[in-house]
């Protein structure tokens, strides 16, 4: 009897010390497939969720609709390069950081092109979200310039996941 009550002990002890392990792993894979569905969204040609939105909240008539999806198209078609590039830069810069020979002019010229690249996307950014802009009348312009699903619905000034984003990394 003495046995059986040392291994249903010894049994719960290592169940609850596992629990808490188990659950940051489910965390994580679910943020990791939360990506990768929303890669996957944007590879069968849908928008994503802002892009949805921004459509339904606004009202648009079926011309804006399909001016707006072709702007869309467009601005990313522009971007893809560029991101690519940029996220290939940052991958040289993580390997020039912790490389044995350490070169920090190297760093520093890298820092400068991944800035410069960044300065080029905003300004992309910014002009597709003009032409969208011009796009709507003066009520959807409204609505447009205050919407709360910019910032990936987390609202003004929010980045980061912290206890105000809601259950989803995504507030979604």
């Amino acid at each position: 009897m003495k046995r059986l009550l040392n291994f249903l002990f010894v049994t719960v002890l290592i169940s609850s010390l596992s629990l808490p392990v188990l659950a940051q792993q489910y965390s994580r894979d679910w943020h990791r497939g939360q990506r990768f569905n929303q890669q996957a969204q944007f590879d069968r040609g849908a928008f994503g969720n802002r892009h949805d939105m921004m459509m339904a909240r606004l009202n648009l008539s079926d011309e804006q609709r399909t001016q707006i999806d072709e702007l869309y198209v467009e601005n990313q078609q522009e971007m893809l390069p560029l991101r690519n590039e940029l996220r290939e830069k940052q991958a040289r810069l993580r390997t020039l950081q912790i490389s044995a020979n350490y070169d920090a002019g190297a760093v520093n010229d890298l820092l400068e092109e991944i800035g410069a690249l960044r300065t080029e996307m905003s300004i992309k950014r910014n002009e597709h979200h003009q032409e969208v802009r011009n796009l709507l009348t003066d009520e959807q312009r409204i609505l447009f310039d205050n919407r709360p699903f910019r910032n990936g619905g987390r609202g003004q000034g929010m980045r980061g996941y912290g206890s105000c984003g809601g259950f989803s990394p995504r507030n979604r």
